[in-house]
């Protein structure tokens, strides 16, 4: 089983809704959720490795931006995964109403910028098995053309019906609520959250990146449940 020992990306993904919710409420809960983040990060030395005072708070232009988004969602299993959850956590940051400064995205690039780009889900973006496609109209429908079992042959399908994106959402997440069990990963909808956001996000111009990460998301699903 993979690990994530000393993960950035673990660090941040799990930090993040802590600082957005839990601080604002000034309760017990606040205290103890910031705490218990601090104690994980003292397992571990950071500063040296992720000193953010060490890097210039330098907004990247749109071409590394994407080619940095093309990297975080290429590669399988949990560390890759978490690649994609911290690009994108760095956006949420960044629109936050508690953060002011230019997230220091450079991190990011010491992160997994030296990754390939995985040029098999970049030609399962670029594939189109040219079938009729269309708007289901309900759950059950969308769930008779869409499966993890045979995604990679229906994401024309899924792409098509994000033009109904609430519902598409909401069918995606029952869809991963089917396969609940006792061993059941957090991360199946953290991945998919994180992945819906990106395609959502108008700081990325490159449909490549979008719909690459989703199907990081469920592709990691799929491999896991299957």
């Amino acid at each position: 089983m993979e690990r994530i020992p000393d993960s950035l990306g673990h660090s941040v993904s799990c930090f993040f809704p802590v600082m957005r919710d839990l601080v604002n409420h000034h309760k017990d809960v606040s205290a103890t959720g910031v705490l218990s983040y601090i104690m994980y990060l003292c397992r571990y030395s950071y500063q040296g490795k992720y000193n953010s005072d060490q890097e210039k708070r330098k907004k990247l232009s749109q071409e590394e931006l994407e080619d940095l988004g093309l990297k975080a969602a290429s590669g399988s299993g949990i560390v890759n995964l978490h690649h994609m959850i911290t690009y994108y956590t760095f956006f949420m940051l960044e629109d936050s109403s508690f953060y002011q400064q230019i997230p220091p995205y450079r991190i990011l690039e010491n992160y997994f910028s030296s990754k390939n780009i995985d040029q098999k889900r970049l030609k399962l973006v670029d594939s189109n098995n040219k079938e009729k496609t269309q708007i289901a109209e309900s759950y059950q429908q969308f769930k008779d053309n869409f499966s993890p079992a045979n995604y990679k042959d229906k994401l024309d399908f899924l792409f098509y019906n994000y033009q109904n994106y609430k519902e598409t959402v909401n069918y995606l997440h029952r869809l991963f609520a089917e396969y609940y069990n006792p061993s059941w990963n957090p991360h199946y909808y953290t991945g998919l959250y994180c992945a819906l956001g990106l395609y959502k996000s108008e700081k990325i111009n490159d449909n490549k990146v979008k719909k690459m990460a989703v199907i990081q998301a469920v592709e990691y699903f799929a491999d896991n449940v299957l």
